[in-house]
């Protein structure tokens, strides 16, 4: 007698079963995001650029480690609307030990637009540390070769009021990020052995002088002058006197 009423049990709860748990419920990618967060596909374009250079253009080496290492100017536009901070983030994907911060910082105001050449962080703006240690910004300084340098701009609907490191960043912003941007720029050290050198011309040789100039003697010489050129002589005059030919 137990096992019909069993089966009636079994056969009541089966549905309750299946509205609790629906076909690929534990399947991650089915997990809808918390409530505010932004999906990948919701992220807009912000335009990074800077007056110093070009995307993928080489950054003068005033704002690198063989210059003063002035911090680089940068611009960005098409903020979009709730944004509530913009964080910058510079980082060397090139270097030995993997992805190498020169500069980070949080908190800047939605309403600014730009960092100015060497100009301290707008009011409100977190500084943090960079990857050598020190609160700021560090040039580009690569070791050997060419390395690309990622000037990153983040448009979020959080506010950030403290000092960060990149792996708190990433995790800060996660599902917040209403716009991003990215602008490249790239160094080599002018000491570096595989920098293209200049060929060296070849002692000795000159171009030919143009027509009145001095002939130009052996290296340490003084130039010569050119010999002198017979003037053109005059047709001899025809009979009537007129010395038309």
């Amino acid at each position: 007698m137990r096992q019909p009423i069993l089966s009636i049990v079994l056969l009541a709860l089966a549905p309750a079963v299946a509205w609790a748990q629906p076909p690929g419920a534990d399947s991650p990618k089915d997990v809808p995001p918390k409530e505010g967060m932004k999906k990948p596909e919701d992220v807009k374009k912000l335009e990074v650029t800077s007056p110093a250079f070009k995307d993928r253009g080489a950054i003068p080496s005033e704002y690198t480690c063989e210059g003063q290492e002035t911090s680089v100017p940068l611009a960005w536009s098409k903020v979009p609307a709730g944004t509530r901070s913009v964080a910058v983030l510079v980082e060397d994907p090139d270097a030995v030990g993997g992805n190498f911060t020169h500069w980070l910082i949080v908190g800047i105001p939605p309403n600014v637009k730009k960092l100015d050449k060497g100009a301290a962080p707008p009011k409100g703006a977190v500084v943090a540390k960079n990857d050598k240690g020190m609160t700021g910004y560090a040039g580009p300084c690569p070791p050997t070769g060419k390395h690309d340098y990622h000037f990153h701009v983040y448009a979020l609907d959080i506010p950030l009021d403290r000092s960060l490191s990149k792996a708190e960043l990433n995790a800060a912003i996660e599902g917040h990020v209403l716009a991003e941007g990215d602008l490249v720029g790239t160094y080599q050290k002018k000491d570096d052995p595989g920098m293209p050198k200049e060929e060296p011309k070849e002692e000795g040789t000159s171009p030919p002088p143009s027509p009145g100039e001095p002939h130009k003697g052996a290296q340490g010489q003084e130039p010569q002058p050119l010999p002198p050129q017979p003037s053109p002589q005059p047709s001899p005059p025809m009979p009537d006197g007129t010395g038309r030919g």
